[in-house]
């Protein structure tokens, strides 16, 4: 395993001290991004698997991650705290605490970008899908084949620079995809004002996390997405199905470019496109059309 500590590294070091101590559980906190399941937590669980398999894992959360964690292949505890919202400081329950098999140790600070570098290049993030989630979107009665574009990567307060493309360039985009007669569905929380067509199927705001991925894989023969959560868990589900990711990106030095390595869905097309000096306006419309018509 590759080295990146001169000494032992910080969460083996936590790991290891708990387990000599007969720690029974080993309580986490994260309250941090979706992306962060697939690109740090995976890489985290993988670990203790090696290290602290006779330990019960418990992971506190927030209600919007409950569905992500389900999609993880280890034996892990989720307990989700209702009114933990992310960026706000995180306290665990006294109930919550109490339902913890001592003795115990709570992990409340994780650093997945340090503590989990040597994942790189090396682990590939496999995230789990049940079967029985490919009838989620029957509610919305969708028909024929769809272009999903993510509107919205939720994490504009949390990076010194802008991970969305414009709105405008969106509209244009859809708008050429129109004119081909190209069925499309918008995905995101907010539901800004966006033009009228009946080529466009506007989902924004109205699934679930679940939904959404499984209209993704079922309904949808291509996802165009900035750098996201969406775009992480997505591109690591190991699942086989045909799928063209047109990814748009400010800082290619994140996300799953970071990561390098590939989908485990090996029907899994990724062409990512990059802005220039971490600036996502710099792609244009029609660069992002051609890839998508290709």
């Amino acid at each position: 395993m590759k080295r990146f500590f001169p000494t032992i590294n910080p969460f083996d070091r936590w790991v290891k001290k708990a387990v000599a101590s007969n720690c029974a559980t080993l309580a986490l906190i994260w309250n941090r991004g979706l992306g962060d399941i697939p690109l740090g937590l995976y890489a985290l669980f993988h670990r203790l698997t090696q290290l602290a398999s006779q330990c019960e894992v418990v992971v506190f959360t927030r209600p919007d991650l409950e569905q992500a964690f389900k999609m993880l292949p280890f034996n892990t505890r989720v307990e989700v705290v209702k009114t933990w919202k992310r960026g706000q400081t995180a306290q665990v329950p006294l109930a919550l605490k109490q339902s913890l098999s001592p003795p115990y140790r709570f992990l409340d600070k994780i650093d997945p970008t340090r503590w989990f570098k040597w994942q790189i290049n090396t682990l590939t993030p496999r995230l789990v899908w049940q079967a029985k989630w490919d009838f989620l979107p029957d509610r919305f009665a969708l028909s024929g084949s769809y272009i999903a574009c993510h509107l919205q990567s939720e994490t504009a307060p949390f990076y010194g620079y802008v991970k969305d493309w414009p709105l405008p360039f969106w509209e244009q985009l859809i708008a050429l995809l129109s004119k081909h007669e190209k069925k499309v569905i918008l995905f995101g929380m907010e539901q800004k004002p966006f033009p009228k067509s009946k080529y466009v199927l506007d989902l924004r705001g109205k699934t679930t996390f679940l939904e959404m991925l499984s209209i993704l894989k079922n309904h949808c023969s291509t996802l165009i997405a900035p750098d996201s959560g969406v775009l992480s868990t997505f591109y690591y589900l190991d699942a086989d199905f045909p799928m063209k990711i047109v990814s748009l990106w400010a800082d290619p030095k994140q996300g799953v470019l970071r990561q390098k390595v590939a989908s485990p869905n090996k029907r899994l097309s990724h062409i990512p496109l990059c802005g220039k000096n971490k600036d996502i306006t710099t792609i244009s419309v029609a660069d992002v059309f051609k890839e998508v018509l290709q």
